[in-house]
């Protein structure tokens, strides 16, 4: 069998989305009889996938697509060009890593894609106004036309229905996101090398994630020596639309010493983080939803 595996996406660094698909192609690879594996990424991610999928298995073949690095670039390849790609890989399957245009007719096979979440719907001011009705025109183009949806989460499923007809939430199950497991004690983020406790907050620079409440949540924890003074706080997140929001948080509490900002760590850096945080900030749905 050979699945085809698209994700192609705007960062040049690694996030959510980047690393659900890597995660996917080596839990295919992992299988005990593994199909082959067809990966497209952008060439502006040639740092990204090498690293965190490896190239030592025979039955993974990672194709870096030349292409000019925009939003509209993108949404033409995969509506215009990917069709033919899957036809000259001879794809089995055809799995997109998130919602993009879908041709209808166009694949010879059935198509996938993994749907993370609805905020284009349910949080619109994560992208504004033009940002979010594109968003939202380009998700259901996509959920219409593919042959199955595959929600990283049972919340993300149940809202299908809400916002979609019977025919297309009817398309959709649950697998959820993968995580491979990753052997050792992992490597400090160069800018955490110095042995200082640390809070951990994974979250992308997005409203909906509420960074700046978690700031001050820290903030009254140090003033209240209910975490060590020398305590710093870590976001893990890529930047986006609240990063003005949180730098002004920042320097409005006083903590520019104490609060770092990282993103596109690799996995092993991520583990070294989980393993030796002093308190994580889980990353619940929003009580808006």
């Amino acid at each position: 069998m050979k699945i085809v595996i698209a994700a192609l996406s705007a960062p040049c660094s690694l996030n959510g989305v980047s690393r659900h698909a890597a995660n996917l192609a080596r839990g295919l690879l992992s299988l005990p009889d593994p199909p082959e594996v067809h990966f497209l990424a952008g060439s502006w991610q040639k740092e990204i996938f090498p690293s965190s999928i490896g190239r030592t298995n025979s039955r993974f073949h990672l194709h870096m697509i030349q292409i000019r690095h925009s939003n509209f670039a993108r949404i033409a390849w995969y509506y215009r060009d990917l069709p033919a790609i899957s036809s000259q890989l001879e794809a089995d399957v055809m799995h997109m890593a998130y919602p993009s245009p879908v041709r209808a007719g166009a694949y010879r096979c059935p198509t996938v894609v993994s749907l993370h979440d609805l905020y284009p719907f349910e949080i619109p001011e994560n992208f504004g106004i033009v940002r979010s009705e594109i968003s939202r025109r380009l998700m259901r183009q996509c959920l219409g036309k593919i042959d199955a949806i595959a929600c990283v989460s049972d919340f993300t499923k149940t809202r299908i229905a809400k916002w979609f007809p019977s025919d297309v939430s009817g398309k959709a199950l649950t697998i959820p996101n993968s995580i491979a497991p990753l052997i050792g004690a992992g490597v400090a983020p160069r800018q955490l090398r110095d042995g200082m406790p640390f809070v951990l907050c994974v979250a992308q620079h997005r409203q909906n994630k509420n960074v700046p409440l978690a700031l001050r949540i820290f903030a009254q924890a140090l003033r209240v020596a209910t975490l060590p003074a020398q305590t710093r706080f870590v976001v893990v997140g890529n930047s986006g639309p609240d990063t003005q929001r949180i730098l002004n948080e920042v320097r409005k509490l006083g903590l520019p010493e104490r609060v770092i900002l990282l993103s596109g760590i690799s996995d092993q850096e991520l583990l070294w983080c989980y393993k030796n945080l002093r308190l994580k900030d889980l990353d619940y749905p929003s009580p808006r939803h």
